[in-house]
């Protein structure tokens, strides 16, 4: 599903998806980019898409960016 959502996005959208299997990686992610949108799959490897969310958004400057968390 998430090389799917990644191909979808890089073709119909200006946008440039990156996509991040692990929590811990997306929180290094997040130190180098700075993203328009968080999809996340409740079923991470690590901590969970919801804990995940909860830490993306207490993280200075990622606030305000929205977030959709669904479960694969």
């Amino acid at each position: 599903m998430g090389s799917y959502l990644v191909e979808a996005i890089h073709q119909e959208t200006p946008y440039h998806p990156v996509w991040v299997t692990e929590s811990e990686r997306a929180l290094q992610v997040v130190k180098h980019i700075r993203p328009h949108l968080f999809l996340l799959d409740y079923h991470l490897a690590g901590i969970n898409g919801i804990a995940l969310y909860d830490h993306l958004h207490t993280t200075p400057g990622l606030g305000a960016i929205p977030a959709v968390v669904g479960s694969s």
